[in-house]
């Protein structure tokens, strides 16, 4: 039978999942490991995308953090809502597969706005393959400067615009800035162990990741979350059911993960 909280017990809960409350021994202690323990953190400003890791990580300097990007045990994409966030490197190509195809689905109109065609979409792609290809890695800049290059409008909202289809396409990743200055590289070679899960695993691990690190939750926060529909998100759920456990706050069913604590 699903245990009563009140919303004080619910939001102390919240904050020890998000690892803002002190923690047992057991807690996250890496980069990888608080970017894994949250599934995806949103980091479309850099800056405070480091900030985010270095208050989940007492003692841990900004220069480790970025030392730690550099090692690529985590790596910066669109993998839903068309916004940035650091994912698990091993884990980008499947959130994107999952998450990221849906910010696809309407970007034909946004497209038009800014004239360009689908064709030029997927011909920067294909410019952006070829100039990152052999493992480097070039600037915001350099990759604006290839595509006008090949004839692709960058000015406006354009350039921004193909980089980002790049990435959703699970060509580009964001790599470490170089100084002050944002990074591009092929998301096969700058991450080439990718995981690969089937659809209903990928559902299942994006629930249990979000449980864990914001429950208690409901299904509706999980689908707004994650772009998923409501379908989709309550079929993830389910399909975690052995990691969660459930709740009630002040009457609402919740979903927390099955470890915490008489949950």
């Amino acid at each position: 039978m699903p245990v009563d909280l009140s919303a004080a017990e619910a939001l102390a809960l919240r904050m020890t999942s998000l690892l803002l409350r002190p923690q047992p021994s057991t807690r996250p202690g890496t980069v990888a490991e608080v970017v894994e323990w949250f599934g995806a953190m949103q980091a479309q400003d850099l800056a405070s995308g480091l900030w985010s890791l270095g208050a989940r990580l007492p003692g841990c300097r900004v220069t480790d953090v970025q030392a730690a990007l550099e090692r690529r045990e985590a790596l910066r994409t669109w993998p839903m809502r068309g916004t940035v966030h650091l994912v698990p490197s091993a884990d980008a190509r499947w959130m994107l597969e999952l998450t990221g195809v849906r910010s696809l689905a309407a970007v034909a109109t946004r497209r038009a706005q800014l004239g360009l065609s689908e064709a030029d979409a997927d011909r920067a792609v294909d410019v952006l393959g070829a100039a990152l290809a052999g493992g480097g890695r070039l600037t915001r800049a350099q990759c604006l400067a290839a595509l006008r290059a090949a004839g692709l409008g960058t000015d406006g909202q354009r350039g921004y615009h193909l980089l980002w289809y790049a990435s959703v396409r699970g060509v580009t990743c964001v790599a470490p800035n170089v100084g002050t200055e944002q990074t591009f590289a092929l998301l096969d070679e700058w991450a080439p162990e990718s995981r690969r899960l089937e659809r209903d695993e990928a559902l299942a691990v994006l629930a249990h990741r979000y449980v864990r690190s914001h429950g208690p939750v409901t299904d509706r926060e999980f689908a707004g979350w994650s772009g998923l529909t409501l379908t989709d998100a309550r079929r993830g759920l389910t399909a975690a059911d052995d990691a969660l456990s459930t709740v009630r706050v002040d009457g609402t069913p919740m979903y927390v993960d099955a470890a915490v604590p008489d949950a």
